[in-house]
């Protein structure tokens, strides 16, 4: 069964009143233009809706939290306001690039494409995080030896980060999955407590990391990423049932909830998207907004504040440029996905000028970087940072995009939590305490 939840606009954030104060100042500035996508408050000088101000696309459907802290699908170029599983706190506007979940029938385990050692497969047996009722129980039978359903045959490419998740709820047992390319040349594994909601002794030759988060009544969504270090065509994803050892004999009662498994390239895991009988794609998300006669296409400042999700080497949070291609551009990027390193960059007539560094952000936590532009001079500072200064070139017109688009293309996985311009530039020590502001 696929996701139940109806399609919508997901529920944009309400519209505010037409009178206006922008949200955020720098000393006695305020910005021209300010959007709070967590407190739904949107403005170029006088307060507007989302809608207005931005032209949003994406060409499928895609999934999201919804308020009420259940699993929802977006219907096609509706944007996702993403949400905690737990209290519904809300996250901010999620942008994805593109990402693929390679698993077939991702939510039925009983399904013959996986294959199954010792266990029995219970269909439709508990709701699922989307509030339906698909959610598979795996049980251990009383045969001594591992207790797992599996996935061979998958194709990976040597160079690539593979992430594996899937949704688990305890039933008894706790739940432990293996990455691996099938013959032994590398290979990821992890334990995941299902009372605790905690990982165990993530292990492995090619292992990158094991994350578990909450995803609301009793249910975790558990992930693993590997590096693959060589070509294969039988790469395998296997989740065991355990209750301590790998092998034993079960008692036919007990074991775990799966639901909603992936398999995706990429350093962590993306939204989920479901699958059927073959492989499905969620296209990336595209919001712009257009450069109006607020834009000084001499100087100006932005600040954008975003919950980083860990994205690969040149994968920009968002860019100022041309609507032309070949032109000039400014935005801010990752230069290093296993430190989190973050850098602006500025292109002249599409090539990299300069690129200053800005200093390391944690996965999962809040980046917040003020950037401002003057003739023949960048300046930029993150989370509070002494502001780093290169030189650069300021775009004519366009758009300020925040995903992939523009002349830094590829987009950077996040929750884009908030964005301003400044008309004008501000000073370093305006720029190093804006983005202290948090």
């Amino acid at each position: 069964m696929m996701l139940t939840t109806q399609f919508s606009a997901c529920a944009r954030p309400m519209r505010p009143r037409r009178s206006w104060r922008a949200p955020f100042r720098a000393g006695s500035s305020s910005p021209v233009l300010a959007a709070d996508y967590v407190a739904g408050q949107f403005g170029i000088r006088t307060r507007t809706g989302f809608d207005s101000l931005h032209d949003f696309s994406r060409s499928s459907e895609a999934t999201h939290v919804a308020a009420s802290g259940l699993l929802a699908a977006a219907a096609i170029n509706a944007p996702r306001f993403d949400h905690q599983a737990i209290g519904g706190a809300p996250l901010g506007l999620l942008i994805e690039g593109t990402r693929s979940n390679a698993l077939s029938r991702s939510q039925n385990i009983s399904n013959a494409i996986w294959a199954k050692d010792n266990v029995t497969v219970l269909a439709e047996a508990a709701l699922a995080p989307d509030g339906s009722t698909s959610a598979e129980k795996i049980l251990d039978t009383a045969t001594f030896g591992h207790h797992r359903v599996k996935q061979f045959g998958l194709s990976v490419t040597a160079g690539n980060a593979y992430t594996a998740s899937f949704f688990a709820k305890a039933a008894g047992r706790n739940v432990y999955m293996t990455l691996f390319d099938g013959s032994g040349a590398w290979s990821a594994a992890c334990r995941f407590d299902l009372q605790a909601g905690s990982i165990v002794s993530p292990s492995g030759s090619t292992l990158i990391g094991a994350r578990i988060e909450p995803a609301g009544n009793g249910w975790y969504r558990c992930a693993l990423t590997a590096n693959a270090v060589g070509n294969s065509t039988n790469a395998q994803v296997l989740i065991n049932v355990l209750d301590g050892l790998a092998m034993y004999a079960g008692d036919g009662l007990s074991g775990a909830y799966l639901w909603g498994a992936q398999l995706e390239v990429g350093r962590a895991a993306s939204s989920y998207i479901p699958t059927q009988d073959v492989t499905a794609t969620r296209s990336a998300d595209r919001a712009e907004i257009g450069l109006g006669d607020w834009f000084n296409p001499t100087a100006g400042t932005v600040l954008a504040e975003v919950a980083l999700r860990r994205g690969e080497a040149g994968r920009h949070l968002w860019s100022l440029h041309d609507a032309a291609a070949g032109g000039n551009a400014l935005g801010v990027r990752f230069a290093s996905p296993a430190s989190g390193a973050l850098e602006a960059v500025s292109l002249r007539g599409g090539v990299v000028e300069a690129q200053i560094a800005l200093g390391s952000a944690a996965e999962f936590s809040v980046a917040r970087v003020a950037l401002s532009h003057a003739p023949g001079r960048i300046a930029a500072s993150l989370n509070g940072g002494a502001a780093q200064v290169g030189t650069g070139v300021s775009p004519a017109g366009g758009y300020l995009t925040l995903q992939p688009g523009g002349l830094l293309t590829t987009a950077g996985n996040a929750h884009l939590r908030k964005i301003a311009y400044w008309s004008h530039a501000l000073d370093d020590a305006e720029l190093q305490a804006l983005s202290g502001a948090g």
